[in-house]
């Protein structure tokens, strides 16, 4: 992240919209990052911003790794437009890992599940 193709990293003070301004004031067309989930809506839009303000703000629980009401209407919503009668939400990988094993647990009917660690090193050889 720390890389950039002109020779310099940019470093982010704020972004809205399609727009990003780094720390020394300099005001971007956003085509560094645009490409991940800002390219759907822009950086912060108004709705989002509100929605997890009342989450985090009045609500609570942004990590209880439950669903929500809000869940249920998005799932219907996701249901009508595309047609796949069921939907699960993730925050994290972490939080899709732990939704995944309890899918398994409940389609298999094994009561506990166990993980081992391991590392795997890819390395890449040029001839």
């Amino acid at each position: 992240m720390n890389k950039s193709a002109a020779g310099h990293p940019v470093y982010l003070d704020r972004a809205r919209g399609a727009r990003l301004t780094d720390i020394d004031g300099h005001e971007y067309v956003d085509f560094f990052c645009l490409g991940d989930t800002a390219a759907m809506a822009g950086h912060s839009p108004a709705p989002v911003v509100a929605a997890v303000t009342r989450r985090l703000g009045d609500l609570g629980g942004a990590s209880t790794m439950v669903p929500t009401e809000d869940a249920a209407l998005v799932g219907a919503e996701l249901s009508r437009r595309f047609g796949l009668p069921a939907w699960s939400f993730a925050l994290t990988a972490t939080d899709a890992n732990r939704w995944a094993i309890r899918l398994l647990r409940a389609v298999t009917g094994v009561p506990a599940s166990w993980s081992t660690a391991t590392a795997t090193t890819a390395r890449s050889t040029s001839r």
